[in-house]
């Protein structure tokens, strides 16, 4: 014991920054360990989840599908949820021109309800026999759908 309050004596300094130097690693290691641990532990949506209980998604998915369905254009129809984004996939006619697609889809917007719009993402994939698949896309937070830049031009199905 001796031997250490001499040592402290003659290097009271070097004790005083080590013994902050670790106190301070200490305090880091800590910070580090529960930024990552947050991270694994939240939830992969995060908060944008946040009231999702409070709407009716199923409902609206069946109003959606029910209207795609009643189409006589329209061959098949597919919605899926993830999260709270719908993605509605459509496969048309190819004699459907995208001017009716987009009233088309326009006009489903008006089948679900308004809270509901605010609070879904919604993702449309319109499939046509012979033509690239035109995509279009609503925002919670817009009222209109915004249409991907689309090429008139027919696949090549030789390639």
């Amino acid at each position: 014991m001796k031997w250490l309050r001499r040592f402290y004596r003659n290097n009271r300094i070097y004790c005083i920054m080590m013994l902050v130097s670790i106190v301070c690693c200490c305090i880091m290691g800590y910070t580090i360990g529960k930024y990552f641990m947050k991270q694994v532990s939240s939830d992969t949506y995060g908060d944008r989840l946040y009231n999702i209980e409070n709407y009716d998604l199923d409902g609206e998915k069946e109003k959606v599908e029910k209207f795609f369905k009643e189409n006589k254009k329209v061959k098949n129809v597919s919605v899926r949820i993830s999260g709270k984004i719908f993605y509605i996939t459509l496969e048309v006619d190819k004699a459907f021109s995208n001017a009716e697609i987009q009233t088309l889809c326009t006009t489903s917007l008006e089948k679900m309800d308004a809270d509901t719009l605010k609070f879904i993402d919604l993702q449309y994939i319109v499939k046509r026999e012979g033509f690239s698949p035109y995509t279009g896309s609503k925002s919670s937070i817009n009222t209109v759908i915004t249409w991907a830049n689309y090429k008139f031009e027919k696949e090549d199905n030789n390639a």
